[in-house]
């Protein structure tokens, strides 16, 4: 993080953009969701503005992961947990409808584990269970990794023991 924070320091108009991806990464990777969301709405609008549809699925990305990153965040209060999760189904529906506009089949199983993990992180087994296996079916389907599916197995299991479904957690 030390190294990256200093090649902010090099900024050009020529890499705003890559400054702006370095820049959220390091605020997800220290929890800071604020920073992190202003700097991925900095990014979509001018994903938007350039018409860059790669960029813009980054930027949906990059806010989904500082969303679930929110809940590690002490300055957030479990009163902002509703806004965190209608923000998360927000950009994971921008996320899924842009990446079937590009036939990015991956993605929307990649979309759907992240909402998975971000109920996982909220404490919400049901839901993130039912994600979970939504991106499985999904990635089965799609012929995606098989990283992806050993993943989302392993959080279906964690998942299933919590809520008492020993059956399904074997």
């Amino acid at each position: 993080i030390r190294y990256a924070k200093e090649a902010l320091r090099y900024v050009t108009p020529k890499n705003q953009e890559r400054a702006w991806r370095l820049e959220g990464n390091i605020a997800c990777q220290s929890f800071k969701y604020y920073e992190a969301r202003d700097v991925f709405m900095k990014l979509e609008k001018w994903a938007l503005h350039q018409q860059n549809k790669y960029l813009l699925q980054y930027s949906y990305m990059g806010m989904q992961r500082a969303i679930s990153m929110g809940l590690a965040d002490e300055r957030l209060q479990k009163a902002d947990y509703p806004e965190l999760e209608q923000a998360m189904k927000e950009y994971v529906q921008k996320g899924i409808t842009l990446a079937k506009e590009m036939g990015n089949l991956e993605y929307i199983t990649q979309a759907y584990s992240r909402l998975a993990n971000f109920y996982n992180n909220f404490e919400q087994p049901k839901e993130a269970i039912h994600h979970y296996e939504l991106a499985l079916q999904l990635a089965e389907q799609y012929g995606c990794r098989k990283d992806l599916e050993k993943d989302n197995y392993l959080h279906l299991y964690e998942n299933s023991k919590l809520t008492g479904d020993f059956e399904k957690a074997l």
